[in-house]
């Protein structure tokens, strides 16, 4: 049995009524919830993932760490609801405005939550068959201009500002997204955990992306963070652009925070160095803060990466004058660049990385006519 819907119930809890979604109202505010698949197998986790903005630059917060909790209903009453994280820490975190935001992706057990003593409702069993709405819901405190925050960065834990005079509270409610659970299940599926493990070692970045240059060696950050794409060769017209639909798996155990690229550039290789290039220039526009779970694949719409191939006239992949790469039979390499800041085990334990990894895909063969 789901929940009941209980009016007097706060705001997010088991058995509570959703309320309508926040509106930005032009502080910068706001919270997306990513689309999900349209249907879900019953006993299934769902896939989530959030895209937050926290004002302007200089205007700081503080949330919890593990991100936005998901609220899941049925007829409007919250049946279920949890983090994209498969456990908790329960540590406050800093936030900071500016045009990258904070990232959040993971998966969420659909069960149903625990409701009020005297509710029916079967706590633990799988979502039955039906129609429900995911909603993304962040709490935040805005403290207050001129509070001291020793030049540390979204994402660094924050415990010691809970309590700063002057808080304000504010509530984030993302817009519903709807999905469909299909067939019957008991339980949630038991989901598989890695084991602790040492986190990847750093490396600089192999080789150069400058034109005549070598092609970078395939690299993945030792298996843990992998460009995945399709590899069947591509055509296209001079001048046309390409977008691979490349996606980014994370494979490092419990969850990564760091800063993620949300573009996948292409290196165009002929003769084993670089030729060309298709991206649209360094810009510090193109990033967020990102907490990604174990084992979370990032979906091509996430990334930025349908770009005209520019040809190279001299040695600047840059260059605005560089033409649209002519006819001939290329490589396209597909790369990221990905800043590991910490990776946060099951248990809790925080262990900081400071790692930068320039990332690059399978060679796929391509032929611009």
């Amino acid at each position: 049995m789901l929940p009941t819907g209980d009016p007097a119930l706060p705001a997010g809890a088991c058995g509570s009524l959703v309320g309508e979604p926040s509106v930005d109202d032009g502080s910068g505010l706001s919270i997306t919830a990513w689309p999900v698949p349209a249907e879900v197998p019953a006993g299934s986790a769902l896939p989530v993932g959030a895209g937050m903005g926290f004002g302007q630059y200089g205007d700081f917060s503080l949330a919890s760490q593990d991100g936005p909790v998901y609220l899941v209903t049925h007829d409007g009453v919250v049946v279920a609801r949890g983090t994209a994280f498969a456990s908790t820490t329960g540590v406050a975190t800093l936030v900071e405005g500016g045009p990258g935001g904070w990232t959040t992706a993971g998966a969420l057990d659909l069960a149903v939550c625990e409701p009020v003593a005297g509710d029916p409702a079967t706590a633990g069993r799988a979502l039955p068959a039906g129609s429900y709405e995911l909603h993304a819901t962040l709490q935040l405190t805005r403290l207050p201009e001129g509070t001291d925050v020793d030049d540390r960065w979204t994402g660094d834990p924050a415990d010691d500002l809970v309590g700063t005079p002057g808080g304000e509270p504010v509530q984030l409610l993302s817009e519903p997204v709807a999905f469909t659970v299909v067939g019957e299940a008991l339980d949630p599926a038991p989901r598989t955990r890695t084991s602790p493990a040492a986190p990847a070692a750093d490396r600089p970045p192999p080789g150069t992306e400058m034109c005549g240059s070598a092609v970078p060696e395939r690299w993945d950050a030792g298996g843990l963070l992998v460009i995945e794409h399709p590899t069947d060769p591509l055509a296209v017209a001079v001048g046309d652009p390409v977008d691979l639909g490349a996606r980014l798996a994370y494979r490092v155990p419990g969850r990564v925070e760091g800063l993620l690229e949300h573009r996948i550039d292409y290196l165009v290789v002929r003769d084993g160095v670089v030729v060309g290039r298709g991206g649209p220039g360094a810009s510090d526009d193109w990033w967020s803060h990102a907490t990604v779970d174990h084992g979370t694949v990032l979906r091509p719409d996430v990334f930025f990466q349908e770009w005209v191939i520019a040809g190279c006239i001299g040695t600047d992949p840059w260059d605005p004058t560089n033409p649209p790469l002519g006819p001939g039979e290329y490589e396209l390499v597909p790369t990221t660049t990905l800043q590991l800041d910490a990776v946060v085990l099951d248990d809790g334990t925080r262990t900081v990385l400071d790692q930068t990894h320039f990332l690059v895909g399978t060679p796929v063969p391509l032929t611009i006519r």
